[in-house]
């Protein structure tokens, strides 16, 4: 994770070696500090539960760029806000709003993956889901503290807000055939690639009963 210089304040350059003494924050400086990003972290997991069924309902009313994109450009421009904050309450707030809206937005590929995929192939589209998510959970915090140690905090900040609005104009760019060849709807709707196949294989059931 990267910290807000919030976090670092008053720290002496690296050349000047180890801090001492009165350079070093407080036991209750740092006791307030991890108390409010745990705070952070706690809101974000509950305000997302408690959000999780009106996000159900919206996904099962066909929403799926509406929530995606939005949610991770938000979250994007939070994560630029990073480095800005002076406080630690100011990067914790900041903490809360990336956390849920992409947390909000990162619902949203595997119900697409749903609507898009034969029934027959879910199993291998759900392992490449998985396993790309698993790369990603090694391979970026790798990736981003290299950038971190290399570049900076907001260097690092900028690499997490670009990924996070990059995907968001990958799906935004890859919706816009499916809506062609599905005829409207945000994205993948819920009567989209899933109904035909459903459509298919009713239509298929009722021609072999009837020979």
């Amino acid at each position: 994770m990267v910290r807000s210089p919030a976090y670092e304040r008053g720290s002496p350059p690296a050349a000047a070696g180890p801090r001492r003494g009165a350079d070093r924050p407080g036991a209750g400086e740092r006791c307030d500090r991890t108390t409010t990003l745990g705070l952070a972290l706690g809101a974000v997991t509950v305000v997302s539960l408690a959000l999780l069924p009106l996000t159900a309902r919206l996904l099962d009313q066909g929403w799926r760029m509406r929530l995606l994109v939005p949610g991770m450009l938000l979250a994007a421009g939070a994560m630029l806000l990073y480095p800005a904050a002076t406080t630690p309450w100011t990067f914790a707030v900041l903490l809360v709003v990336a956390g849920l809206t992409a947390g909000t937005a990162g619902q949203v590929p595997a119900v697409v993956l749903a609507d898009v995929v034969h029934p027959g192939r879910y199993g291998r589209a759900v392992g490449i889901l998985r396993t790309t998510g698993d790369l990603g959970a090694v391979l970026g915090p790798l990736t981003l503290g290299l950038v971190l140690d290399g570049a900076g905090a907001i260097w690092a900040c900028g690499a997490l807000a670009t990924v996070a609005a990059g995907s968001a104009l990958v799906h935004l760019g890859l919706a816009r055939p499916l809506r062609r060849r599905l005829g409207g709807g945000d994205g993948a709707a819920p009567d989209g690639v899933s109904g035909r196949l459903a459509g298919r294989s009713t239509r298929r059931t009722s021609q072999e009963s009837s020979t």
